[in-house]
């Protein structure tokens, strides 16, 4: 995975920035205030709908009424665009090769997670480093290890040719028997609802017509 390219538009310090990435290591360098932390701050927010600054709308510029986040993505042949809106998250979509795929924020979210397979302390910690936390990368890079084997050896487990494929599939097919067999459970419950309320309706007609009845007789 591979970032190309980020838009951010009245996102933080920045009022129309469009940074483009080359090669495999980028550096972000700066004076202080330039705005180096809120390229990354617009990585995050773009690929974890996350703020490192409270809440989301904080992310707005200054002065602003909302804020917009753009990031192009390369995944071997295939080229992902991310759009955020910081205050509407139901603008919030993502492309596959100029291509939609998902819309809205929840489902970005879940498309975003399914391509890069990583949390976001995995990927700040092995695809972007912050300032001032080199030397913390290289502390915590066992742990980060750790992580990717785990994942790598998760999907090795669960492909068609894992040990855990066979089952997993078994618990799929139970799992959808049982939904079945939930909707029939709530089709006959509504079924016996509906027959009980007939049954209060019959009741209560032919109490009416017993004391119909009697009054006739009185008469």
């Amino acid at each position: 995975m591979k970032i190309e390219k980020i838009f951010l538009q009245n996102f933080l310090s920045h009022e129309s920035s469009e940074i483009n990435f080359k090669g495999s290591i980028n550096a972000i360098v700066g004076q202080n205030g330039a705005g180096k932390t809120s390229i990354i701050d617009g990585i995050v927010f773009s690929l974890f709908s996350e703020s490192s600054r409270g809440n989301i709308k904080n992310l707005v510029k200054k002065g602003k009424s909302t804020g917009i986040v753009q990031t192009e993505i390369r995944d071997g042949n295939n080229l992902y665009l991310i759009k955020r809106d910081i205050v509407n998250s139901s603008n919030d979509f993502i492309a596959k090769n100029n291509i939609g795929i998902a819309r809205g924020r929840k489902e970005v979210d879940r498309k975003i997670q399914e391509i890069l397979k990583l949390d976001k302390d995995i990927l700040l910690s092995t695809v972007i480093i912050r300032q001032g936390e080199i030397e913390n990368i290289f502390k915590e890079l066992p742990d980060v290890l750790k992580k990717i084997l785990k994942i790598e050896n998760l999907e090795k487990l669960t492909s068609s040719t894992g040990p855990l494929y066979s089952v997993q599939k078994e618990i799929e097919s139970e799992l959808k028997y049982l939904e079945n067999r939930k909707i029939e459970y709530e089709n006959k419950k509504i079924e016996k609802e509906k027959l009980e309320k007939e049954i209060e309706e019959s009741k209560k007609k032919l109490e009416d017509l017993k004391i119909k009845k009697i009054r006739k007789k009185k008469r």
